[in-house]
């Protein structure tokens, strides 16, 4: 069992211990307040920002690609289809998992994340690392990943 107090972001009660909280005690167990659980898959923050949730996707999503990335490389391995194949099979699932709950489209959830489905990318391509990200989405076939989000949200 987990307790969260849901505070807004603006509130002064946010820099306070959660110390200063009062515990739950349900039957005999005490169970104290936390600044963000894990339900479902799902890492839920205090203010329901998921900025949190974001950063634990996009280090889960550079895990999966850093064990697939020995596949690929520049000049020699897996074809771009085989690799794009796996982006959209392995790693891009894992980062947005459960994404209808968590995606808001705010500017934090999206930096978080961009920096890895650029990762995945240019994984997917090989592109070196001065070409556009316009261009590097475009040649690896991937959408953008507001649209990707908004389509897994519907």
């Amino acid at each position: 069992m987990e307790l969260l107090y849901c505070l807004p972001l603006t509130s002064k009660d946010k820099r306070q211990s959660l110390a200063s909280h009062p515990p739950l005690r349900i039957l005999n167990t005490t169970i104290t307040a936390k600044r963000q659980i894990k339900y479902l898959g799902i890492f839920i923050d205090e203010s329901l920002s998921f900025s949190y949730h974001a950063t634990m996707s996009a280090a889960h999503g550079n895990k999966i690609l850093g064990s697939l990335n020995f596949l690929r490389h520049r000049s020699h391995g897996m074809p771009p289809h085989i690799a794009h194949h796996l982006a959209m099979t392995a790693i891009l699932p894992a980062m947005f998992w459960a994404s209808p709950a968590w995606w808001t489209g705010t500017p934090t959830v999206t930096a978080t994340l961009r920096t890895t489905y650029n990762a995945v990318a240019r994984w997917i391509t090989g592109l070196p690392l001065n070409t556009r990200t316009t261009n590097l989405i475009t040649l690896s076939h991937l959408p953008p990943m507001e649209a990707y989000l908004d389509y897994l949200s519907l």
